[in-house]
């Protein structure tokens, strides 16, 4: 009996851990679904129409947007608490997590299978592939004249956190000019460093050459798709080369607040989006931004880890749980926007958009020190 109770809590075991890996695998797919975490590319579709959870709204688009949800949320943050003894030694170490979507001009193949959607759907799902639609296009072209289309849009990512790019702050420096109170804004030389970066990713985007430099309107017909070389022609020809080259309009910072409160310092730290909208293209008939932006300047999947080196989060009493709460109602630090998670070997905080609650899974005690008969 001991084997066979052995095999079946072996089993139970193995059952239990499968279960886990499979809930890991499906949160996983889901979070990289509501957030753009599991994609690099988009075709045909704006991702501030895609992807709703972790994004940061320019200030401009909050200001005037009439689209969407009555929340514009353009900052996330952690708010948490030093002791008075550690604030001359503590530092913070910030490192902003998002992503960035530029636009690019579609591959061949990306605009073929575009326009041969819309040829199906134009004369009734004819065409299996591109080169059959080509076929008959040579045959008969005049009965081929309606089939022309704008590029489809295609937005490639750029990650902030992708080198593990990071700002330090010395909190005691921030607080040299006024001991009860200090503050990093936008202007902080730390936040130029992060505005260089920035354009350091702009330089790498123009160097793609498949970069969305100049706008194009005209739209293509089957005869600009039948070889690259006449892809390439449309381009050169289409292209609005008498106006200013698109760039990317992208601009974040972290905003940090210093108060004394007493016996301790209040810490405030926040990640803004402030790039500014020259491009909104608000489509009022669906009241959703237009899938054929050239730029984008939302923040998405945003976040920031926060490590703390010489001084202690000091834990915050969560005292609006009952009595009997059966877990700890402290914790080292709250969120703006955001929940918090946090690491106590490298003694940091990390925002997070997507708090998970497990409930663990009931099974029976099959090993009991008593037997019944």
């Amino acid at each position: 009996m001991g084997l066979v109770s052995d095999e079946v809590s072996e089993m139970a075991d193995s059952k239990s851990a499968a279960h886990e890996l499979l809930a890991q695998e499906i949160l996983k797919e889901f979070k990289g679904k509501i957030t753009g975490d599991n994609a690099d590319c988009i075709v045909g579709e704006n991702p501030e129409n895609r992807y709703f959870v972790g994004k940061l709204l320019p200030i401009s688009d909050s200001q005037t947007a009439s689209w969407g949800s009555d929340a514009f949320i353009e900052s996330i943050g952690a708010d948490f608490y030093l002791s008075q003894d550690e604030i001359g030694s503590a530092q913070l170490t910030v490192f902003p997590q998002g992503d960035f979507y530029y636009r690019v001009y579609p591959t061949l193949e990306q605009q073929r299978s575009f326009v041969l959607r819309k040829a199906n759907e134009l004369f009734g799902a004819e065409f299996g592939t591109f080169d059959e639609l080509a076929a008959r296009f040579q045959a008969t072209p005049a009965d081929f004249s309606k089939v022309r289309e704008k590029l489809v849009p295609v937005y490639k990512k750029v990650q902030l956190h992708k080198n593990g790019f990071s700002l330090l702050f010395d909190l005691n420096n921030l607080l040299e000019d006024h001991p009860q109170y200090g503050y990093a804004d936008a202007k902080h030389t730390q936040n130029q460093h992060l505005e260089r970066y920035l354009d350091e990713l702009q330089t790498q985007i123009l160097e793609d050459a498949f970069c969305y430099t100049y706008e194009i309107y005209e739209k293509t017909t089957i005869r600009d798709l039948l070889s690259e070389e006449a892809y390439r022609r449309f381009i050169r020809n289409s292209a609005k080369r008498d106006a200013a080259p698109i760039r990317q309009n992208w601009n974040v910072y972290v905003d940090i607040t210093v108060k004394q409160l007493r016996d301790k310092y209040f810490v405030s730290v926040a990640l803004v989006n402030s790039s500014q909208v020259h491009s909104n293209g608000v489509t009022h008939k669906s009241n959703k931004k237009s899938d054929d932006k050239p730029t984008v300047e939302t923040l998405f999947n945003s976040g920031m880890k926060i490590q703390l080196r010489g001084a202690s989060f000091l834990p915050i009493e969560l005292d609006f749980f009952a009595d009997d709460y059966k877990y700890n109602s402290c914790q080292q630090a709250v969120g703006n926007n955001c929940s918090i998670i946090y690491d106590a070997e490298s003694n940091s905080i990390v925002t997070n958009h997507l708090p998970l609650f497990v409930q663990k899974r009931l099974v029976t005690n099959d090993q009991l020190a008593v037997s019944f008969q």
